[in-house]
């Protein structure tokens, strides 16, 4: 009789520790859940900040000059966007055209002769409709973060 309650005690203790354990797993695999979300949000907030700035720089550029000239700053502000985005894992569309817009700001002319149709792909409207969609990406993914809490 004793030595059934030990067995019994044992039992019940070592599917105390098993439970525990699971938790343990599962709290792990949530945080891990957790901080790739944050990770994702704090991407797109990277890729919206720039792309912003890119777009609101341009917008002020074509607002005060001839917006078929070579203009280097420019160039390098949408370098600089598409190397963001590359870095930060972005898909390959975005990265491209934010790097064919840096390239119309070296050789616009180029572009106008030459590639009509990725003059279209690269206009201001859009680039604001990929800023749109990074935007809606963000915020489904705030949302769930404040669901988590």
């Amino acid at each position: 009789m004793f030595l059934s309650l030990i067995q019994t005690v044992t039992s019940l203790f070592q599917l105390k520790l098993d439970l525990s354990k699971n938790q343990t797993n599962d709290n792990l695999v949530n945080k891990k859940s957790s901080d790739n979300e944050f990770k994702k949000l704090e991407k797109l907030g990277i890729a919206i900040r720039n792309l912003e700035y890119s777009v609101s720089e341009t917008f002020l550029y074509i607002s005060n000059n001839n917006i078929h000239q070579t203009n280097h700053e420019l160039n390098l502000i949408w370098k600089n966007t598409s190397e963001i985005l590359r870095s930060n894992g972005f898909d390959s569309e975005l990265v491209d055209i934010t790097f064919e817009k840096s390239l119309y700001y070296l050789n616009p002319e180029y572009y106008r002769k030459n590639e009509k149709q990725k003059i279209h792909e690269i206009t201001l409207q859009q680039m604001k409709k990929q800023l749109a969609t990074l935007n809606k990406a963000h915020e489904r993914l705030t949302l769930k973060q404040q669901l988590k809490f």
